[in-house]
């Protein structure tokens, strides 16, 4: 049975944080996203947290954003180490969180949505798919990082990879794997996360797809002739491969390379190692930078992700924006080594090329579209319109 393109007026989003809020690539896509859809006619609602004590409503770009407030022993999202009891309990709240529930509902009954696209869940917990389910609206999922699967949303700890067939992923992913066959669509920002929550049995009664971020162009300086100027623009922690570069940028300039060496983001490592390793490598600290400030400093960006990089927001921002950018492909990262050209490997041709190449990069048209907001707000609409359809024909 085929159903006419419908029409959708009211989308709800659901999301830990929002802007003025964020802690990096996840809020910026969702906020792109959600912009441009108002700018198609849509009514767009994001449903996100707050460490405040009552609701507020707010409206950022003529998207309607409603703060309700964390139910849970404790604001996670401030940077604070707390101790290992309080983060176990914290985790098991939040595993199903009973306590958003209600006051979740009130929003979805209030705003009455077609569609409601969940995307980082963090806080929310799976609970709030119990209610959209039962109030029986369509219901995606766009998954930007492992939250589902661990506690450790980038499945990185101790200098490796969680393996998702670990005793510890099993006993924090069972009920959330459980609770996903009650969504109807089920979204990656790259194939290799959405063929990573597949393969370990989440969301068996979806249809599923992937499509990448949004990401603006930048139009960044043009090289410094003077010096090499390189940089690192995320969180300054292993993870992210921050020691890494560390070395590395140590490695090229004892290798005689004029270097000057930045990094930008927030710093979750600060302990003496970290301070003895930013002092080895004579790096300039940025601090927390807007991108476009970051791009006009460089000219190579290296980015040795260590864990599995759902997407790569900040390489495709660095590439479009013609630096040379080399990465260790992992994850969905590895993804953009195919897709675009000025993205290698980090070898040590690939280094030779980025330090030593004269020629302007360029980028292609087509490498363009595949992140362009337009197109990629297309492929959410059609997404919403296929599970508006198998909702109603089910």
């Amino acid at each position: 049975m085929l159903f006419p393109r419908m029409v959708i007026v009211k989308i709800m989003m659901v999301s830990s944080l929002y802007a003025p809020y964020q802690m990096g690539g996840a809020e910026i896509s969702l906020q792109l996203l959600s912009e441009e859809l108002v700018r198609r006619g849509h009514q767009v609602r994001v449903i996100t947290l707050c460490d405040k004590p009552l609701r507020s409503f707010s409206i950022i770009n003529g998207v309607e954003v409603v703060y309700i407030p964390l139910r849970n022993i404790y604001w996670p999202f401030s940077g604070r180490r707390r101790n290992v009891l309080l983060r176990f309990l914290w985790h098991i709240i939040d595993n199903y969180n009973l306590l958003m529930k209600t006051p979740f509902r009130k929003e979805v009954v209030e705003f009455q949505p077609d569609i409601v696209n969940t995307n980082n869940l963090s806080g929310f917990s799976v609970a709030v798919w119990s209610v959209v389910n039962a109030l029986g609206i369509t219901l995606v999922h766009t998954s930007r990082d492992y939250y589902l699967m661990h506690p450790n949303t980038t499945m990185y700890c101790k200098g490796k990879n969680i393996e998702p067939h670990t005793l510890s992923v099993f006993f924090w992913s069972s009920l959330k794997r459980i609770y996903s066959k009650k969504v109807n669509y089920y979204i990656g920002i790259s194939f290799f996360i959405m063929d990573f929550h597949i393969k370990n049995k989440f969301f068996k009664n979806a249809l599923k797809d992937y499509t990448y971020n949004p990401v603006s162009v930048y139009s960044g300086c043009s090289p410094s002739a003077d010096v090499i100027r390189i940089g690192f623009i995320g969180r300054l922690t292993k993870e992210k491969g921050f020691d890494v570069y560390c070395r590395l940028i140590v490695k090229l300039r004892n290798a005689g390379y004029n270097i000057k060496a930045f990094a930008a983001g927030d710093c979750f490592d600060d302990n003496d190692e970290f301070r003895v390793m930013l002092h080895s490598a004579d790096i300039i600290q940025m601090g927390r930078v807007n991108i476009e400030h970051f791009l006009n400093n460089v000219d190579i960006v290296i980015f040795p992700f260590q864990w599995r990089e759902p997407f790569g927001r900040v390489v495709v921002e660095s590439a479009l924006a013609k630096k040379r950018v080399l990465i260790n492909p992992v994850g969905g990262a590895g993804e953009l080594l195919e897709l675009i050209p000025s993205v290698k490997e980090i070898t040590e041709n690939n280094l030779e090329w980025a330090l030593n190449s004269t020629t302007e990069v360029i980028v292609e048209p087509d490498v363009i579209k595949l992140f362009d907001i337009y197109n990629i707000t297309d492929e959410y609409i059609s997404t919403y319109d296929r599970a508006r359809e198998t909702t109603n024909y089910h």
